[in-house]
């Protein structure tokens, strides 16, 4: 492992002349704040603790400690105007068995995995191309601005240096090597907020998981977090970095808009959250102080080599058509998950329950007010489905009861041609008829 801050010396000089030349293409090719984008991948060890406390030191001992040092990879991006692009997530299972049932296209992120959930050149293509080329062109669309987009990354060995070439409305620009930490907008504290948003979230989930069941431990919770969790709680986090944050990240990058850079204290925004962090893990007195939770965040995985990449590059291709399960044995088929009338309906007979819960208890009758709004109006297309599902059912009980029903034939009566040539020829049909 190796902690941020310690890599090669940030080269200033080639920082300087490479803003100049940034800012002369913006110039000529008259992109606006909405065209410019950045991405930057970061790793998440998304179920580790700091290591002064008791989880971790009684993990260590535990058959599933793996599980605590396991990584994945989220790749974040966003333009200067403050729009979020979707995160995209690499991680070392293609069908992991907490998606059982969810439709990987349906999760808050963009999924893709390799055995060691790394970016490489063929996923760093892949996320280009098959994800964020048709957002970026849906955001232009509903902004009214020509696609033409401006992406700016660095030259890690998972961007493949023929990127630029790959899409007509996107142009790709290289920041120079070791001038990341200096000018790459993502590195000026979104990643860093983004990651103690993810802990806060996290922590806040345990201590609710926990107060709910009084028997649940913290260990627990923490053996129960699957990967399923993570990406909601990422997904969540990405939510809470703000449109100010998105925006004031450009400031050493461009020198273009300066005036449209909103307020964002890297340091003040990312201490203030540490500390509501160390706040809640404290609660269940695990003994952590805000330098044990800057640890946690800076710690970051050696980095693979270029062979290394292409030999992911090269496994995925191989086993693009396996299906990878991570536990062997026989399981209890779940039931798939869908939309019921009766199950809508109690969900909603639920929330209103809740909802006169706190009515009952707020004297402040506007604040309720305008909460049982927003909750609603949240809820909006859930209630949709509920409306459309109940038609449904009535439309079909309808049917049912209005539907024409036809009578069985009756046995069509001997023909009166057929009776008359059975009297003409009685002699032939005697022994027949009469016997």
């Amino acid at each position: 492992m190796k902690v941020s801050g310690e890599s090669v010396s940030a080269d200033v000089k080639a920082a300087e002349e490479f803003l100049e030349t940034l800012d002369k293409l913006i110039v000529e090719e008259n992109y606006l704040p909405e065209q410019i984008f950045n991405m930057d991948e970061t790793s998440l060890f998304w179920k580790q603790m700091p290591e002064r406390t008791f989880i971790h030191k009684e993990a260590k001992s535990m058959p599933g400690f793996k599980a605590f040092k396991d990584r994945i990879t989220v790749l974040l991006g966003g333009n200067v105007a403050g729009y979020k692009l979707k995160p995209f997530v690499i991680w070392h299972s293609e069908n992991p068995r907490a998606f059982k049932h969810i439709n990987k296209h349906t999760l808050p992120v963009y999924y893709m995995s390799n055995n060691k959930s790394w970016m490489t050149q063929l996923l760093f293509q892949y996320a280009l191309l098959n994800c964020y080329a048709s957002e970026m062109e849906k955001y232009c669309l509903e902004n009214n601005i020509p696609f033409k987009i401006l992406l700016i990354v660095d030259n890690a060995p998972g961007h493949p240096p023929f990127i630029g070439d790959l899409h007509p409305n996107i142009k790709v620009v290289f920041l120079p090597p070791n001038t990341t930490s200096l000018i790459q907008p993502m590195d000026q504290g979104v990643i860093a907020a983004f990651k103690t948003y993810y802990l806060r979230r996290t922590f806040a989930q345990a201590i609710a998981a926990t107060e709910e069941d009084t028997e649940k431990t913290l260990m627990q919770f923490w053996k129960d977090y699957n990967i399923y969790d993570c990406i909601k709680n990422l997904a969540w986090a990405w939510g809470d970095v703000t449109k100010e944050c998105m925006n004031g990240i450009w400031k050493k990058t461009l020198k273009r808009f300066i005036h449209d850079f909103k307020g964002f204290a890297k340091d003040e925004e990312v201490a203030k959250i540490n500390k509501a962090v160390v706040e809640m893990a404290n609660n269940f007195n695990l003994g952590v102080d805000e330098d044990d939770i800057e640890e946690l965040l800076e710690v970051v995985p050696e980095e693979l080599t270029n062979k290394e990449l292409l030999e992911l590059d090269q496994k995925h291709l191989a086993e693009e058509e396996v299906t990878e399960r991570e536990t062997t044995g026989e399981e209890k088929e779940d039931l798939p998950r869908k939309f019921t009338v009766k199950g809508l309906a109690e969900a909603f007979a639920d929330l209103n329950k809740l909802l006169k819960n706190f009515a009952s208890m707020d004297p402040n009758t506007e604040r309720f007010s305008l909460i049982e709004r927003n909750v609603h109006g949240a809820l909006s297309a859930y209630k949709q489905i509920y409306d459309e599902k109940k038609k449904q059912t009535k439309q079909t009980t309808m049917d049912i009861f209005l539907k024409r029903v036809t009578l069985p034939q009756k046995e069509p009566p001997f023909p009166s041609e057929w009776l008359h040539e059975l009297f003409l020829h009685s002699n032939r049909y005697k022994l027949f008829v009469f016997a």
